[in-house]
């Protein structure tokens, strides 16, 4: 079972891992934007509100609900140099 604090994170030398959270949603949708046609091959076919708010609040509460649960540590990766979403 994965620790139950309220803001786990993992710092490495280069890297900062921890939940998503609501003010991430510029950086989220504009990195996911950014990647589609690299992504695109690779995964599902993205729902028509796949980028926004919304769409993303739901993400943050389901990633919530997973580490509550123990089902699953949904993870954002950070540079530590510059804490940019990676």
């Amino acid at each position: 079972m994965w620790p139950r604090r309220r803001s786990f994170r993992l710092h490495t030398d280069r890297l900062m891992l921890r939940p998503p959270v609501h003010t991430d949603f510029t950086a989220w949708s504009n990195l996911r934007q950014d990647s589609a046609p690299f992504l695109t091959p690779w995964e599902p076919t993205w729902a028509s509100d796949h980028l926004s708010r919304r769409a993303f609040t739901h993400r943050v509460y389901w990633a919530q609900r997973s580490i509550a649960g123990g089902t699953a540590m949904p993870l954002f990766m950070f540079r530590a140099r510059d804490q940019q979403l990676v």
